[in-house]
């Protein structure tokens, strides 16, 4: 198999992504890699879709110590379960691709992405997104959007993309932005105080070298060659099935929806799901997925015509108006500090707890 790479100039360093060389047997892989970093991220489904009603994508991103140079701290030698930070890289990954496969595609699919070299200069994560939707894009999974990921921070008043770890610490912004060529997927981040202008100049940036990676993409799918595509069977939803489901269950709905009290709407709209199924069930009782898909699509449409058109949302509020929001503070007698947030009906109890120099947590990264 021949091995195909494309470079990019970034930060004045190399930007790359390879593919050809490693993991042939997955259903696509890439090699990308900035500086001395290097990650392996691979995709892979399976052929047949489960019957989950819901996209069954995982997504795991590790952090390999010897990427760095080093063995795993502690009694055992190991790689140990994913860390804090690798979790929310993997969500990093996650938010953005999700959306982008087709409707009705419920294929169990892996996204996995293996930091194989790390040069203790460039975060490897937002690598990582532009690896896994290049390797979609050359497998046979049916993902045919691009999507790339940058990291954008401020130093000396300029505008930086994925810049080292010494440019991030002299930064007043760490943003991390996912998108197409045409939206922004995700903005992820945390900045010291900046306007807001200095905030959309930052994403305008950082969406120019979106579309520049999403280029690199095409260019590296156009050397090595996708694979065909599989195909999926996504349900129908024909116009006189939905026709009878409103007809049939528009008037129910609609007061189902208008249930001020969360827990009585959900079950509200639970009972009138499972009417609609019985009463558009086969000669088996099975309920007809068509006419379920129909019924979601049903509730959407009165949701967004209260939003769009009342100004009214599903609880009776208004667009401007917030629960109502108390703060209890020591409610737990023996904790050094806790307070019980309420809004509405979600409830949050934090605690926290003082200790010495012996309680603090010794990490173990690269």
């Amino acid at each position: 198999m021949n091995v195909h790479t494309v470079t990019l100039e970034m930060n004045g360093t190399e930007f790359s992504l390879e593919t050809g060389r490693m993991a042939r047997q997955a259903g696509g892989s890439v090699f990308v890699g900035m500086g001395d970093t290097r990650a392996l991220v691979t995709a892979t489904a399976d052929k047949q879709p489960s019957d989950r009603d819901f996209l069954p994508l995982f997504v795991e991103y590790r952090n390999k110590t010897y990427a760095a140079g080093k063995i795993p701290g502690g009694f055992f030698k190991r790689e140990a379960r994913p860390s804090e930070r690798e979790t929310l890289s993997c969500r990093l990954i996650d938010r953005p691709l999700r959306p982008m496969f087709p409707d009705g595609y419920r294929h169990a699919t892996d996204v996995v992405s293996f930091i194989v070299s790390s040069d203790d200069d460039y975060h490897a994560d937002v690598l990582s997104i532009t690896g896994a939707s290049c390797a979609l894009n050359l497998s046979d999974i049916p993902f045919t959007e691009y999507v790339s990921g940058v990291r954008v921070a401020e130093t000396e008043g300029e505008l930086v993309v994925n810049p080292s770890f010494d440019q991030l610490s002299e930064s007043n912004m760490d943003l991390v932005v996912a998108g197409t060529d045409d939206i922004i997927c995700m903005i992820e981040g945390s900045c010291l105080e900046i306007n807001e202008d200095t905030l959309l100049d930052a994403i305008d940036f950082a969406h120019g070298w979106i579309r520049k990676l999403n280029a690199m993409q095409r260019e590296l799918v156009a050397k090595a060659g996708a694979k065909e595509k599989f195909a999926i069977a996504v349900p129908q939803l024909d116009e006189a099935k939905f026709a009878a489901v409103r007809d049939f269950a528009s008037a129910e709905l609609e007061a189902a929806v208008r249930t001020a009290a969360k827990l009585e709407r959900q079950d509200a709209l639970a009972a009138l799901q499972q009417k609609v199924g019985e009463q558009f069930a086969d000669e088996n009782g099975t309920p007809d997925p068509v006419a379920l898909a129909a019924f979601a699509k049903l509730e959407k449409q009165i949701m967004r015509a209260m939003v769009v058109k009342e100004g009214v949302r599903a609880d009776g509020r208004d667009l401007t108006t917030v629960r109502p929001i108390t703060i209890d503070l020591g409610v737990l007698p023996r904790a050094h500090g806790s307070a019980l947030f309420t809004r509405g009906e979600t409830q949050s109890l934090g605690t926290v707890t003082l200790g010495t120099k012996m309680d603090e947590q010794k990490i173990d990264a690269l």
